[in-house]
């Protein structure tokens, strides 16, 4: 018995579509890729950007791309594209939520360091100072792991985002099947990779301006 296969969210609406619609909709979209790059936040490291881009920019195309054919793809290649979305959605969620925690820890500590370590510095014996710096070099992490389990970002960071992935590309409640819908799916796919490019370039940018000063 042949399994049957839900249609992909903007499937319907895009085999409709005239080959004149579909490379105008491609031109469109294309050229505004183009133009959103140049507004992108970058880090100016090569390297990072480079990886940014690939998680900004891969996950959009292929949550697009699955969607306008997938009962075409082959079993095999059905798979493949779904392990390769969750893969890097859920990857690149995890990434940025682990940058927002972090900079959420290195701020208390900072302001912990300030406010209890910072006015022992300024007496003769530094003894004081040294300890209490040392207490917040051991407190630090611990707090963090604390915070961490108490918050449970575990399963907000790593296990919501594939969670929510999943849902969407497995079962396919929401269906584009007018150009509004259809649009507003692929746009949106589109402007969350550069959104997510710009904040995570924006978040590295001040850990290098925190670890890597000029």
């Amino acid at each position: 018995m042949t399994a049957i296969v839900k249609r992909g969210i903007t499937e319907d609406y895009w085999s409709l579509m005239s080959e004149d619609r579909k490379f105008g909709w491609e031109l469109f979209t294309r050229s505004l890729a183009i133009v959103a790059a140049w507004f992108v936040v970058k880090t100016d490291i090569t390297a990072i950007d480079c990886v940014i881009a690939a998680f900004a920019g891969f996950t959009p195309l292929f949550i697009i791309r699955s969607q306008r054919s997938f009962r075409r793809y082959s079993k095999n290649v059905r798979k493949r594209l779904l392990g390769v979305i969750v893969l890097l959605g859920g990857t690149g969620a995890a990434v940025l939520g682990l940058l927002y925690f972090g900079i959420a820890l290195l701020s208390s500590v900072a302001q912990t360091y300030a406010t209890e370590v910072a006015p022992f510095r300024h007496r003769a014996d530094p003894l004081m100072a040294n300890i209490m710096f040392a207490l917040l070099l051991f407190t630090a992490p611990v707090a963090g792991v604390k915070t961490w389990r108490s918050l449970r970002m575990s399963e907000l960071v790593f296990d919501l985002p594939k969670r929510s992935l999943k849902r969407l590309v497995l079962q396919r409640k929401y269906v584009a099947d007018t150009f509004v819908t259809f649009a507003h799916f692929e746009l949106s796919a589109q402007v969350a990779g550069f959104a997510y490019a710009s904040t995570c370039a924006q978040i590295i940018k001040v850990y290098l301006s925190v670890f890597v000063p000029k």
